[in-house]
């Protein structure tokens, strides 16, 4: 991961502002901070590479806005990317979404996510992924971890809702 971008990225937003103002949602986890600047993808830094004033992130609740990061790294919990990319959503720019496919026992499902958030990784070899499976819920909504091989969470990305899988045949 390039930290280095990510802080320069964190001190932009706290001079320019968002739409959150001038602070940065995020929380503290352990030796972990995570931020995020949109939304939909964090990114979850060491405390030793955090090269900003920490004052600027704000939780909206004590408990962060995630499971905790340790409750997705289990064997069960991985979920593989595949090399399927799909188009979808209207217009001239449709985006690429890369599908994740998981198994918890009998139960199989696809997880979309945005091609774009995967672009921080593609200097990491053997990242490994993790959705925490919940019975019932629709697992395209659920947070994806992703992970260096030695276990160190780099980020966190909300999946694309897909309603109807149809539109990609």
């Amino acid at each position: 991961m390039n930290y280095i971008k990510i802080n320069q990225e964190a001190i932009k937003q706290m001079i320019k502002g968002n739409k959150w103002g001038h602070t940065i949602p995020g929380y503290w986890e352990g030796e972990f901070l995570v931020i995020t600047f949109d939304g939909y993808c964090a990114f979850v830094l060491p405390k030793d590479s955090v090269r900003f004033d920490t004052s600027a992130v704000k939780s909206g609740s004590d408990k962060g806005f995630l499971p905790e990061l340790s409750t997705f790294i289990a064997p069960g919990n991985e979920i593989k990317m595949t090399k399927t990319l799909v188009e979808s959503g209207f217009g001239p720019k449709k985006p690429l979404l890369r599908i994740f496919k998981g198994i918890a026992g009998q139960v199989e499902w696809k997880t979309y996510v945005n091609e774009t958030m995967l672009k921080p990784l593609k200097d990491e070899h053997g990242v490994l992924f993790y959705q925490i499976y919940k019975d019932g819920q629709e697992m395209g909504k659920q947070p994806v971890l992703a992970t260096a091989a030695n276990g160190t969470p780099l980020m966190i990305f909300m999946p694309i809702r897909i309603v109807d899988e149809s539109e990609f045949d």
